[in-house]
């Protein structure tokens, strides 16, 4: 049985809060429907990394070969779907130590050559000059819109505004990898203090054959400089063979003592026939 059985059961207080809680649902319902399809737009038009699978971190794009037309260009794909920054060049740093130095853009259609030195040109704007920012109109339009990432993932330092967090992540965020000026070495800013304490220079010859010759750069005296200059490198070339056409060391010197042998084939060209006189009897 029904709890409203009969006309004289009603009551008109019933009625009005069924009518407020249908109504309430109602709208509920209707702000529920909005927000699904708020959120469902937001899906479809929200760009991410494809790297990370995160909201690009100063967006940038590649540039590479066109496959079928081998035209240096900025990828079209890439440039639909920006990726990060910092991503971009851990992705390139990944491939040259693969020792692989050629790869694909993520949707296959550039390939991206990276055996030159100036591996900015293979992202951001085209002809940008190395120490600007990657895309400086696309940073100053989402700044304009007030879109886009303004904090350091890595630092957690807010920036004013996108083009303000490039230039972050260029010259100022501690986790920046600049080149010590003694051993070459990429160190972060951050820990470039420590790695001074322990630096040294190195014979560059004698380190690629596994020989570390090292000096103290925390050492001034002018033994420092005679240990870093005066030492006596094995591998240092001293002549390159004219038989073998290999360098000649102290380290690989006895190796050519074949190539002084005379052979048969040499003794024409190189010995000189003697004539003998007989004397002459008057």
């Amino acid at each position: 049985m029904s709890r409203i059985s009969s006309a004289e059961d009603i009551l008109w207080s019933d009625i009005m809060n069924d009518e407020i809680l249908i109504k309430k649902l109602r709208k509920e319902n209707s702000l529920l429907k909005n927000k699904i399809i708020n959120n469902e737009k937001e899906k479809k038009k929200r760009n991410v990394c494809h790297i990370c699978l995160e909201e690009p971190e100063v967006p940038v794009w590649l540039n590479g070969f066109n496959l079928i037309t081998n035209d240096f260009e900025s990828c079209h794909s890439s440039q639909s779907s920006t990726s990060c920054l910092r991503c971009i060049r851990t992705e390139m740093d990944s491939v040259i130590k693969s020792g692989n130095y050629i790869y694909k853009c993520w949707s296959g259609c550039h390939s991206i050559n990276l055996n030159s030195n100036k591996k900015w040109i293979y992202y951001g704007e085209m002809n940008r000059d190395p120490n600007s920012v990657p895309c400086p109109a696309l940073y100053r339009m989402m700044d304009n819109n007030n879109i886009g990432v303004t904090k350091c993932r890595l630092c957690d330092t807010q920036c004013d505004g996108v083009f303000d967090l490039a230039t972050h992540i260029k010259k100022n965020c501690l986790f920046l990898k600049i080149k010590c000026k003694v051993c070459k070495k990429m160190i972060r800013k951050n820990d470039m203090d420590n790695h001074k304490k322990s630096c040294f220079r190195i014979c560059t010859l004698c380190a690629s054959n596994g020989i570390e010759v090292k000096v103290d750069i925390n050492d001034t005296s002018d033994t420092r400089k005679n240990k870093l200059t005066n030492h006596l490198c094995k591998y240092k070339k001293l002549a390159t063979c004219k038989v073998c056409q290999k360098e000649i060391t102290i380290f690989n010197i006895s190796s050519h003592n074949n190539c002084a042998i005379l052979k048969n084939n040499d003794l024409n060209t190189i010995c000189t026939p003697v004539t003998i006189c007989t004397p002459v009897t008057i």
